[in-house]
């Protein structure tokens, strides 16, 4: 049977009304080894908005508006997912339709986890993803991450989400690390390092707000795991998260990513925050 005639993954956007959906809708519908859009709106204005984006498309369904944070409406997405797989997106997470994807999803079974280097599509407009199995290629931590903010994407399997009991509904933001911890101890393929809890650099996000709830989310998620982090890391990242908080506090988002990208040079890393910001 041909990939494209039984796709195992569902796209899961999860969307609060803002900007247009339109280019992660097309992107899932495009991709041949994608069965499903699912787009859970946050309240009644985003699923009109869905609603009316959706009415030409094939594949996107919009579930019913009522969710009250990011990871009700993940939960609420693995509810509805018929599929074998779910990957979470925002809308400005672009999936390409790349046959290599298709031949990665066609080997796994339904209880292995998927992990992709996903590069985000920035202001300038850099959507890449690559998906792998994890024993077989690089650490997917370690890709995709050089000039533009970006992360792993991970296709999860929908059957160990729901075993586990989904999403933690009580964090902001690291609720994806917290299902880490939970899903490695019965799914294949997972793969979650101290990396995940342990990043100098503060985690994925480019807002300084953000990640610094990752940052005091994540020792949260240490604590409750046993999952030690080196005193020296949880006092550089610290540092560097919040100086980088209250710096743009103080003098506003786009000078304090500058001058944290200018630090990051002097160091030899190349910028990551203030790319936010090109027109």
């Amino acid at each position: 049977m041909s990939l494209a005639a039984s796709p195992r993954l569902t796209i899961g956007v999860a969307w609060n009304g803002v900007g247009d959906p339109l280019p992660c809708l097309r992107a899932g519908e495009a991709a041949p080894f994608v069965a499903e859009v699912l787009v859970a709106p946050m309240d009644a204005a985003a699923a009109d908005k869905a609603l009316f984006a959706a009415r030409a498309l094939a594949k996107t369904r919009v579930l019913p508006p009522g969710d009250t944070g990011i990871y009700s409406a993940w939960n609420k997405l693995v509810a509805a997912c018929a599929t074998s797989h779910i990957a979470f997106h925002g809308i400005d997470d672009l999936v390409i339709a790349d046959p290599a994807i298709g031949a990665a999803l066609a080997t796994i079974r339904d209880e292995d986890v998927l992990v992709a280097s996903v590069r985000f599509a920035t202001p300038q407009g850099q959507p890449t993803a690559i998906y792998h199995h994890r024993e077989s290629d690089p650490p997917a931590l370690a890709l995709g991450r050089v000039a533009n903010p970006a992360g792993p994407e991970v296709c999860w399997p929908v059957a160990v989400v729901r075993a586990v009991g989904g999403l933690d509904e009580s964090f902001r933001i690291a609720g994806d690390v917290d299902l880490w911890f939970r899903v490695r101890r019965v799914a294949r393929r997972s793969d979650v390092d101290t990396v995940l809890l342990t990043m100098n650099d503060g985690g994925i996000s480019t807002v300084a707000r953000h990640a610094r709830t990752v940052w005091l989310e994540n020792r949260r998620i240490a604590h409750a795991h046993g999952q030690p982090v080196p005193l020296g890391n949880r006092l550089r990242s610290g540092a560097f998260l919040n100086g980088r908080y209250w710096l743009a506090r103080l003098v506003g988002a786009r000078t304090a990513d500058h001058a944290t990208d200018a630090a990051r040079r002097l160091v030899g890393k190349p910028p990551r925050y203030s790319l936010v910001h090109a027109k």
